[in-house]
């Protein structure tokens, strides 16, 4: 009697298995893996999703996609890489990878002038679109720059529409989208909890800084440059309790400055942040260690002063709430 023919090789039975699958693609190198699913369909299939879990480089991840790549030039200053953009067609074939995508970070690169420049804006887009249609695992999203371009309707639309849990936006505000098209982003991410917004640009004041926690009733951790030497320019009706439901403590990390007197104003900063989550608490954090030891001129020396003088008063804030 013949024997079975076996339907599977062992090698590939241990990358069935998920758990065993992920310890062995988390020790090899993700250049490895990539390499590893070209060796045979079932092997394709089964590192895929840990291969295209995080994408930190767009460019290797559009140079997967038929008709896209990088191509490097030698010139008399430097060598430089430009980025290959698909066509449409070929772009569809991205949805094979798009599902698996849950951690995606977007960054700007140059694009071959003589191969399209007018498309760069309309091939990221149609990524980020493809993303929302087919991937309905994604939670984490970093767009590092987009230059000072005028970002399209569509875009804005397109990924505001991504089940995102993790936003970090680190382009300038006031130079692509206005605060008005960050607004539009953020009405459409409910489930949000970490946002960060980059901290080199001009600073949001107050009540846009409310604006934007009362997009999200799960938000838990927000970085972002706000103008608290304003606070003391605050009216009565500024310091109305949100409507946020949320118990959970929110982090806000930050430069924090503080008007004379400290003290006054640490209370009523103090005071506007408890409003701001009044069923839960408010922690502040600083936006850079308080020491770098390299810094030889202190340029990057953060005063602690501020940021604990506005935590001692919500603690006291806390403590006479629980009393009462």
């Amino acid at each position: 009697m013949a024997l079975p023919t076996p339907t599977k090789r062992a090698a590939l039975k241990v990358f069935s298995i998920p758990e065993l699958a992920r310890i062995i693609c988390g020790t090899v190198r993700k250049r490895d893996n990539a390499k590893m699913i070209q060796v045979c369909r079932e092997l394709f299939y089964s590192i895929l999703p840990f291969v295209w879990e995080e994408i930190d480089r767009p460019d290797l991840l559009v140079s997967m996609i038929p008709g896209g790549g990088i191509v490097s030039y030698e010139s008399e200053l430097s060598p430089y890489v430009v980025m290959q953009l698909p066509g449409s067609l070929d772009l569809s074939r991205f949805s094979i990878y798009a599902p698996h995508v849950k951690r995606l970070t977007l960054c700007r690169m140059h694009v071959d002038a003589y191969d399209g420049w007018d498309r760069n804006d309309q091939g990221l887009s149609d990524i980020i679109a493809l993303l929302a249609i087919h991937s309905p695992s994604i939670t984490t999203l970093s767009v590092r720059d987009f230059g000072e371009r005028q970002i399209s309707p569509k875009a804005l639309q397109s990924w505001s529409k991504l089940p995102l849990v993790s936003l970090h936006l680190g382009w300038n505000v006031e130079r692509t989208c206005k605060f008005s098209g960050l607004c539009s982003i953020l009405s459409c991410l409910p489930l949000l909890q970490d946002l960060e917004l980059g901290m080199d640009q001009l600073a949001f004041n107050l009540g846009q800084f409310r604006t934007i926690l009362e997009h999200f009733p799960e938000l838990r951790r927000i970085r972002i440059p706000v103008e608290w030497e304003s606070a003391t320019k605050l009216t009565d009706t500024d310091f109305a309790p949100s409507l946020s439901q949320s118990g959970d403590t929110l982090y806000v990390k930050s430069k924090f400055h503080l008007q004379e007197p400290q003290q006054e104003t640490a209370q009523i900063l103090a005071r506007y942040l408890a409003a701001l989550r009044p069923l839960g608490s408010v922690v502040c954090e600083s936006y850079l260690p308080y020491f770098c030891p390299y810094d030889i001129d202190y340029t990057n020396y953060t005063d602690e002063g501020p940021k604990d003088m506005i935590n001692s008063e919500l603690s006291h804030l806390g403590i006479k709430c629980r009393i009462l």
